[in-house]
């Protein structure tokens, strides 16, 4: 019985940690950018995060050439550089972690999550994490 068990929380112990190292299929990790050069392009106004308000971020939809995606714009507006990461989720797949880079006073990158084909129904803005010198806020 108490081989049972062992072998039980051994299999649960293995199967847990994998689980934990899989990574997101759905999402690419992609370095910050210039905006994107797809065509028309819809965004909202910038989010400030919440720990650091001159940081803002705005949530676009980018289209054209037949084809769609979701694009975080960052832009630093405070006056010392900061350390920013990403998250891009969509419903529709457009998905993306962008990755950790350091921004200048001043600067603005763009993060696009994947090209997905042209749907012709309208695209909600893509959800996500906000990272700002290791403090995530939500978006």
């Amino acid at each position: 019985m108490r081989s049972r068990l062992r072998v039980g929380v051994l299999a649960a112990t293995a199967a847990g940690a994998l689980a934990l190292t899989a990574a997101p299929a759905s999402a690419v990790t992609t370095p910050w950018q210039r905006p994107p050069s797809l065509g028309f392009t819809h965004c909202e106004l910038g989010k400030s995060h919440a720990a650091f308000p001159e940081v803002k971020l705005s949530r676009c939809v980018t289209s054209g050439g037949g084809s769609v995606r979701a694009v975080v714009e960052v832009f630093n507006r405070s006056g010392s550089p900061v350390t920013v990461s990403a998250q891009v989720r969509t419903a529709w797949g457009s998905n993306a972690d962008c990755a950790v880079a350091t921004f200048a006073p001043g600067a603005g990158h763009s993060c696009p999550g994947a090209v997905v084909d042209h749907d012709p129904s309208p695209k909600p803005l893509p959800r996500g994490t906000f990272t700002v010198n290791g403090i995530t806020d939500h978006y």
